[in-house]
């Protein structure tokens, strides 16, 4: 029984590759992050939408559905030797991320730095663009480099020993503004007592969330799902461990993230965050990819 059901999920999810949807996997994706902007807003009207990479959406209707956008490694990579970025690369971020400034939306930027000074340069090259700067020095986004900045991003509390510890590190912080995960262990959300705490001055406490990929250590992940997976789940990430690509045009992804009481978002509403970052917003690629290599 076992063998029939793996056999029957590598069928299926074989055959999604063999017959592309025709999607318009880019509009999707502005239509999916308008939704949970509109939604919450509904619920909390000053929530703050960012979303992180996918400047290719970068349009007049994504604009609308955002508050600002995200760029990770626009000075300084974790890709590259040596970590600094192209002229290139750096040219074309740089003329969109334009344009999301002349719409008066916020421009997050995190730079991979390996040296104080690669983070002095990030810091300066950020403010004299008028962006928003973070000068990460782990891939992993697990430690609190400095005390102060525009924002601190930090999503794997892994490295704390415990709850309070790590608390005790965001409210020590002096950052302008938290992205940092919705729980501390990836079971329970911070309490909105927890997330209220972190608020000093008056700053803006983001929450951290995926709708490009599934994670397996989410509350919502069913195992049974590896064996048997539901329509919207595609391939595993090869790059981060339990990050599984989905088809997030598709209502039932789409359920797991808002719209009750027990999905992402809301949770994230109901805890006190100010807002979401939205990480994969670049999935889109992965399905243009699929589909040209289809063809």
């Amino acid at each position: 029984m076992r063998k029939t059901a793996i056999l029957m999920a590598v069928t299926m999810m074989a055959c999604s590759h063999l017959v592309p949807e025709r999607v318009d996997y880019r509009g999707e994706m502005i239509k999916f992050v308008s939704a949970i902007r509109s939604y919450a807003r509904a619920r909390r009207p000053d929530f703050l939408v960012i979303g992180q990479n996918g400047l290719e959406l970068v349009s007049p209707a994504y604009l609308a559905a955002i508050d600002g956008v995200g760029q990770e490694s626009l000075h300084f990579s974790h890709a590259i030797k040596g970590r600094a970025t192209g002229a290139e690369h750096r040219e074309f971020l740089y003329g969109v991320l334009g344009r999301v400034k002349a719409a008066r939306k916020r421009v997050l930027i995190t730079d991979y730095v390996e040296t104080p000074e690669q983070a002095k340069e990030s810091a300066r090259l950020n403010q004299a663009a008028g962006f928003e700067g973070f000068a990460a020095t782990s891939r992993e986004l697990d430690n609190v480099p400095g005390k102060a900045g525009a924002f601190l991003y930090l999503i794997d509390p892994g490295k704390f020993p415990d709850k309070a510890a790590y608390l005790a590190a965001l409210v020590a912080a002096d950052h302008a503004m938290l992205i940092i995960d919705v729980s501390f262990d990836g079971s329970a959300p911070l309490s909105p007592e927890e997330v209220a705490r972190l608020k000093k001055n008056g700053r803006p406490v983001l929450a951290y969330l995926s709708i490009g990929e599934a994670e397996t250590y989410r509350p919502y992940w069913d195992p049974r799902w590896k064996q048997m997976p539901p329509s919207w789940l595609a391939e595993e990430n090869p790059d981060w461990d339990g990050n599984i690509k989905v088809r997030y045009w598709q209502e039932a992804w789409q359920k797991i993230i808002f719209g009750s009481p027990e999905a992402a978002l809301d949770k994230i509403i109901a805890a006190g965050f100010d807002g979401v970052y939205l990480d994969i917003i670049d999935a889109f690629s992965y399905f243009e990819a699929e589909r040209a290599s289809s063809s």
